[in-house]
C-alpha cells in the first residue's frame, strides 16, 4: 500500500502543529505550510524521530492572500501524486476592528474561511485522484457546534457590519456551509468534508492580543487540555469509519455536534456563489 500524504496548513504551532507529529506517528507522510520556517524545520526534526522512514517537508505561505495560497497549491500538485488527509487550522487572535489584506479581505476571514476554501479548491483535483483508491479526509478546525449564525446576506464579507463577534460567527457558519457545499460537488462524493470545534486548548492562542489579555488566557489554560490531547481526539473523529465521507460537523471528542437553526440550502447556495465570486476576485479573474 502507498504511504498516505497528510498536509497541515497553520502546521507550525499549536494544533496544526500537533496534528502534524500525530500524523507522523501514524507513519504519515506529512507537508506542514505556515509563516515560521524556522519552527518548520524543528518540527520536521520531531516527526523524523517518530517516522526515520517518512517524508517530511515545511512549505512557507501566507494563508492570508488567495494569491499566495494559489501559488504553493500549483507547486504542491507539481510535487505530490496523492492527499489523503488535508488539515485547515490556520488562524488569528486579535482584537482589532476589520483589517484588510492587500486583496481586500479583512485579515481574520481571509484566514479562518475564505482561504480554507481556496485550498480545498486549488488542491480539488489531487483529492479527487487519491479518493478513488484511498480514503481522503478534509479538515477544517474552528468552531462546529458552537458559533451562531451570521445570516445578514447584504453585507457576508462583512465591509459594514464588522465587530468581533459577527467574524466569529460569519466564519464559523460559512465553515459549515461550505463543507456541506463541497460534499456535494461532483467528484467529491468520497471524500469527507468535516468541521471541528478544538475546545479549550493550552496553545499560543492570543499573542497578537494585549497584555492584560494575554495574561487571563494563560492564566485559564492552566486548566485547558494540551494540543497533544486535542489532536488524539481530532485524529479519532478525523480517522473514523463513520466519517469516511460526506459532510460531518464534530464537537471536541470528535463525536457530532448540530448545525445552526438557519443552516439551509438557499442560504449555503447564496453564501457559496459569495465566496467564489469573491476569491475569483482577489485572483483578478
Amino acid at each position: 500500500m502507498a504511504t498516505k500524504q497528510a498536509l497541515c496548513v497553520g502546521g507550525t504551532s499549536g494544533i496544526g502543529r500537533a496534528l502534524a507529529i500525530k500524523f507522523a506517528s501514524q507513519k504519515f507522510n506529512v507537508s506542514i505550510m505556515g509563516r515560521s520556517e524556522e519552527a518548520g524545520k524543528e518540527i520536521i526534526e520531531e516527526m523524523k524521530k517518530l517516522n526515520p522512514e517518512g517524508k517530511f517537508e515545511m512549505i512557507k505561505v501566507d494563508a492570508s492572500l488567495m494569491k499566495d495560497i494559489e501559488k504553493v497549491c500549483e507547486e504542491y500538485k507539481q510535487n505530490h501524486d496523492r492527499l489523503d488527509y488535508c488539515v485547515l487550522s490556520q488562524g488569528i487572535a486579535s482584537m482589532n476592528g476589520r483589517t484588510e489584506t492587500k486583496e481586500g479581505i479583512d485579515v481574520k476571514l481571509a484566514l479562518h474561511y475564505y482561504g480554507r476554501v481556496m485550498f480545498v479548491r486549488q488542491l480539488q483535483d489531487l483529492l479527487r485522484l487519491t479518493s478513488k483508491n484511498s480514503d481522503v479526509r478534509v479538515l477544517t478546525v474552528l468552531s462546529a457546534g458552537v458559533h451562531s449564525p451570521y445570516t445578514k446576506l447584504d453585507d457576508l464579507d462583512l465591509k459594514h457590519n464588522f465587530t468581533l463577534k459577527n467574524a466569529a460567527d460569519a466564519a464559523g457558519f460559512y465553515n459549515d456551509l461550505a463543507m456541506d457545499q463541497l460534499s456535494k460537488e461532483e467528484g467529491n462524493q468520497n471524500i469527507a468534508f468535516i468541521h471541528q470545534a478544538p475546545g479549550f486548548i493550552a496553545t499560543q492562542w492570543g499573542r497578537e492580543m494585549p497584555a492584560v489579555v494575554r495574561w487571563t488566557t494563560r492564566f485559564f489554560q492552566n486548566f485547558a487540555r494540551s494540543p497533544e490531547q486535542c489532536a488524539d481526539n481530532i485524529y479519532k473523529g478525523l480517522s473514523s469509519e463513520s466519517t469516511r465521507k460526506g459532510f460531518h460537523l464534530l464537537d471536541e471528542h470528535g463525536e457530532p455536534a448540530k448545525v445552526t437553526k438557519s443552516h439551509s440550502d438557499s442560504i449555503r447556495e447564496t453564501v457559496w456563489k459569495h465566496t467564489v465570486e469573491l476569491l475569483n476576485k482577489a485572483l483578478g479573474k
